[in-house]
């Protein structure tokens, strides 16, 4: 499965009830998140340069920070959380990466 198509399933709307089945799915689709691609996580192509990945990860996270949504949910709140460290984990691997290439 994709990671855009995870994402998506991650934030599903919150008007929805909340019950046992989707917070299964949901943290089901969070561990599939973290065993994705870190280029996907940041969409960013495998050839970008560091300057072009440290870019995509501070555009990501001002979209995606906890902090930036004080209109949202608790929820939508939690899951933003849990993505922001799914972007700053993407960007310590491929920064690694760089750095002992």
């Amino acid at each position: 499965m994709c990671c855009f198509t995870l994402l998506k399933a991650v934030f599903k709307d919150s008007s929805q009830k909340s019950s046992r089945r989707n917070s299964y799915e949901r943290k089901r689709t969070i561990e599939q998140l973290k065993v994705c691609c870190p280029y996907a996580i940041l969409d960013i192509p495998e050839e970008a340069k560091m300057s072009d990945i440290k870019q995509a990860r501070n555009r990501k996270l001002k979209i995606h920070h906890p902090d930036k949504l004080n209109y949202a949910s608790n929820r939508v709140k939690k899951n933003s959380e849990e993505l922001s460290k799914m972007i700053n984990r993407a960007y310590e691997e491929l920064s690694e990466k760089r750095l002992r290439a």
